[in-house]
């Protein structure tokens, strides 16, 4: 049995690391306080669909196999975004200025 301290919850964006990674949260689903880091890692949190407050990561910013995720448009002035297994997102032509973008095993996009 693994004891975890618990959790410290965020009031605000100060209260964030620069860089955040949460793994397979199935109870994640609200994610508009999380802009304010610099890297956002989300990894399997399928709860999530709203990622439109995300726009403003800085850095780099993965949604890895979040297959709840469709609408990425409001995520183009992220400098790297890798949607990674994300098979939900269809439509990425909004993602122009992204610098690095990671689309493997997104088998639904359709337009570019």
């Amino acid at each position: 049995i693994i004891k975890r301290p618990p959790a410290r919850p965020c009031h605000s964006s100060a209260d964030l690391p620069d860089t955040l990674v949460l793994s397979s949260s199935a109870h994640l689903a609200d994610v508009s306080a999380l802009g304010a880091v610099s890297t956002l890692v989300l990894y399997r949190c399928h709860a999530v669909v709203d990622v439109s407050a995300l726009g403003t990561v800085k850095g780099k910013l993965r949604l890895v196999e979040c297959n709840g995720v469709s609408d990425v448009s409001a995520l183009g002035a992220v400098r790297e975004l890798d949607l990674r297994g994300c098979t939900a997102v269809r439509d990425v032509s909004a993602l122009g200025t992204v610098r690095k973008l990671n689309l493997s095993g997104c088998s639904g996009v359709v337009d570019v």
